[in-house]
């Protein structure tokens, strides 16, 4: 890992370059020494290469930092706006500054609207480097990256944080802090789709895979991923505080590192609104793994009953109890019970019971478990003097019991054996020249 020293007091920017040369970084409009520059780093070996802080404009406080930046396809120039709502053109090896768009000059001015409200808050350029879209407080803006030339400007909506242009141009994304994504066609400025579903401010758009995905990253914690045609919501990534995370589809399907542990999410379904269902319960039908990769490389996955349509009845295992086997050291006998439920007239039925020892399946029970009290012998005990039993079943339609949980200690005292002695020998019976 390499440590860059030297730089920003606080960093809200980073942009390594497609060719793995250079890292850009910019400094945070929250930080002690704010400013509009631009720090240019060699990422072999750590070192500044440049500092340039070119976007100063009288009447304009560098406070707001660097909105944006972007690579051109030439590897070597980068597109940047910050708060003193000019766009620029940087050549990066030498700092040079190869073209700028002022926006409150070659813009058709709206004088109602005061400095902070034209500043530009995002950045966005087409597949062949040719046109630029920005967005601000209320418009949004296409440039001519080859003349710096105002193209078109579009009456947008409040405060826009990220924009995105599909690959063929003729769409763009936006999304800005009240958590919706608007579609626009880039020829007549007309907005096409809104799509809703965040809870927080959109930081960030991409459209992926040639347009078939457009991808929204929110302050709420999560990254949304949308069909790049129809809108329709696909997946969605949410990352939780203690580093645990779950994808979930709209139908209820889900992946996750952290199925054993518990993951700290619940289904609500709306004609059982105070009841919050874990999502692991519903893991032997809709646990899918890689299901990301698998949604976003097209791959056509069996059809799901709908959650909030299936028998979410829970039957219930309890009294778990573990003691040791008569006469045989290192072995446990495990006793629990089992009781179907019967809720809002549907019974849970019980099927498919198992008894993990320490995480590993001990007791795989499977097809119909019946109401009652059940036994099994001769479970063996690993080296360690605590260990921990859990256990669980299934309804009929295989939403999984909660699972139950019991320690035991050890305390058989070790058989006395007698001692034996091994005699290992090795001959050699016959001898072959190596050459």
């Amino acid at each position: 890992m390499e440590q860059y020293q030297g730089g920003h007091k606080g960093i809200d920017n980073i942009l390594p370059s497609p060719d793995g040369k250079y890292i850009l970084s910019s400094a945070s409009p929250r930080s002690i020494e704010a400013s509009n520059s631009i720090q240019v780093w060699d990422a072999k070996n750590g070192k500044r290469i440049l500092d340039f802080d070119r976007h100063v404009t009288k009447g304009y406080s560098p406070n707001h930092g660097v909105a944006a930046m972007l690579f051109l396809s030439d590897l070597k120039t980068v597109l940047t706006a910050a708060g003193d709502n000019v766009i620029r053109l940087w050549d990066v090896p030498s700092g040079n500054q190869v073209l700028d768009i002022d926006q409150g000059k070659r813009s058709s001015k709206d004088d109602s609207k005061s400095p902070v409200e034209k500043q530009v808050t995002s950045l966005a350029i087409s597949r062949d480097k040719r046109i630029a879209v920005s967005g601000g407080y209320w418009n949004l803006h296409l440039w001519d990256l080859t003349n710096g030339a105002e193209l078109k400007k579009f009456q947008a909506h409040y405060m826009i944080e990220g924009v995105a242009i599909t690959p063929d141009g003729r769409t763009i994304a936006t999304g800005s802090k009240d958590g919706i994504i608007r579609i626009w066609d880039a020829a007549s400025g007309v907005m096409i789709a809104e799509n809703g579903g965040h809870q927080g401010p959109i930081n960030a758009l991409t459209y992926y895979k040639d347009g078939r995905f457009l991808i929204s990253a929110s302050e709420d914690g999560t990254v949304r991923f949308w069909d790049g045609k129809t809108g329709a919501l696909r997946a969605t990534l949410i990352s939780f505080n203690d580093g645990q995370w779950a994808v979930v589809e709209p139908d209820g399907r889900f992946d996750t590192q952290s199925l054993d542990r518990g993951v700290p999410m619940r289904w609500v379904i709306d004609s059982e609104p105070l009841r919050a269902l874990p999502i692991e319960i519903f893991m032997r039908q809709y646990y899918t793994p890689r299901l990301l990769p698998r949604i976003l490389n097209g791959e056509q996955l069996p059809v799901l009953p709908c959650i909030a349509e299936i028998n979410r009845v829970q039957p219930l295992v309890s009294a778990l109890h573990v003691e040791p086997m008569p006469g045989k050291y290192g072995f446990v006998r495990v006793h629990l019970h089992v009781e179907q439920q019967m809720q809002h007239g549907q019974d849970s039925g019980a099927r498919d019971l198992h008894i993990f020892l320490n995480g590993q399946l001990v007791v795989p029970r499977e097809g119909t478990i019946h109401s009652g009290d059940y036994t099994f012998d001769d479970i063996r005990l690993s080296d360690a003097k605590v260990v921990k039993f859990s256990s669980y079943l299934f309804n009929q339609l295989k939403v999984k019991s909660e699972t139950i949980f019991a320690s035991y200690e050890n305390h058989q005292p070790a058989p006395q054996q007698k001692p034996r002695t091994f005699v290992l020998t090795v001959g050699v019976s016959a001898v072959r020249d190596a050459g």
